[in-house]
């Protein structure tokens, strides 16, 4: 997902923090270091990962979602399975949303977005 922002990261945080409790989600991580990368305790300052349970439906469902902020933009990878499946797949999906990486963002006007995921 890549969504225009003219905020600084930390107003986008705030902003989708409200939102999300505004709309019944709950956040259970918030600001996770990659653990994929040694020695990580913190996010970059443009980054952002959080886990959260959101029904779908009836079903409570845990997320997992990696948003970077470059240049007016913020792009996200967001996985997720139902709340009772988490431990058991929690890792792959971890590994897969960390794999969002950007590259110098294309003009607004184009229609091919600026993120690439391995």
């Amino acid at each position: 997902m890549v969504v225009s922002s003219d905020k600084a990261m930390a107003e986008y945080i705030d902003s989708e923090r409200q939102s999300m409790k505004t709309n019944g989600m709950t956040i259970v991580a918030d600001d996770i270091a990659d653990a994929s990368k040694p020695g990580s305790k913190q996010p970059k300052p443009n980054e952002w990962r959080f886990e959260y349970i959101a029904l779908v439906g009836t079903t409570p469902m845990h997320w997992y979602t990696h948003a970077i902020w470059t240049k007016g933009r913020v792009y996200a990878a967001t996985g997720g399975v139902p709340d009772e499946m988490w431990k058991a797949y929690s890792d792959k999906i971890k590994d897969c949303v960390n794999s969002l990486e950007t590259t110098s963002p294309a003009p607004m006007s184009s229609s091919a977005p600026a993120a690439t995921s391995h």
